[in-house]
């Protein structure tokens, strides 16, 4: 909850379905109005976005180093304000 209070809360949540996103997670979704769109757990090519978002922040903590936490929150908020091309499911259209 302090993450939402923080950043605010998203109309759309997308997740694998794991076991960690049933339950309360699933509870806090439709109490707070967030639409939880769930894709297959064991199938990794289906769950791409978030693949790609791992995959963006291990290259910025790469560039910047493991251990720096300042460069990295820096960094973070450069990444976070670069215009990017958003792709998007038919879902989201």
């Amino acid at each position: 909850m302090e993450w939402f209070y923080l950043v605010g809360f998203p109309t759309t949540i997308k997740t694998d379905n794991g076991p960690q996103f049933r339950g309360p997670f699933a509870a806090l979704s439709v109490d707070a109005g967030i639409k939880h769109v769930t894709s297959s757990p064991y199938h990794l090519a289906s769950n791409g976005l978030a693949e790609s978002g791992v995959k963006a922040i291990k290259t910025l903590l790469r560039k910047v180093g493991w251990t720096d936490n300042a460069k990295f929150w820096g960094a973070l908020l450069e990444w976070r304000c670069t215009p990017r091309e958003l792709k998007h499911g038919p879902e989201n259209r």
